[in-house]
């Protein structure tokens, strides 16, 4: 996200980031404060804002951007080898046993 100092212009947009630059590219404009980004609710092709100054950046992750535990995931045999392998657990369910008294 980009916004001026006086919160009069903004925008919302998706690219990827260059460290060998450290910029974040406006590739796609989703909203904005003219009204002409691509997302629901905007229309326009995606117009970029014409900065009077230059804005604040933040960069703002989603959750479809994260890996939760709480959420399901579709991870493949690999995967979830390398997660295990990753964090120290063992390799299959039940590598505790259990006894009852």
């Amino acid at each position: 996200m980009r916004v001026s100092s006086d919160l009069t212009q903004w925008e919302v947009s998706q690219g990827i980031y260059s460290s060998g630059v450290l910029t974040f590219p406006r590739t796609t404009v989703l909203y904005n404060s003219l009204g002409s980004g691509t997302a629901p609710g905007q229309s326009g092709a995606g117009t970029k804002v014409s900065f009077q100054t230059v804005p604040q950046v933040s960069v703002v992750a989603l959750a479809e951007d994260l890996i939760s535990v709480e959420v399901p995931q579709s991870f493949t045999a690999a995967q979830q080898a390398q997660a295990r392998s990753n964090i120290g657990a063992a390799s299959g369910f039940g590598g505790a046993s259990v006894r009852s008294v």
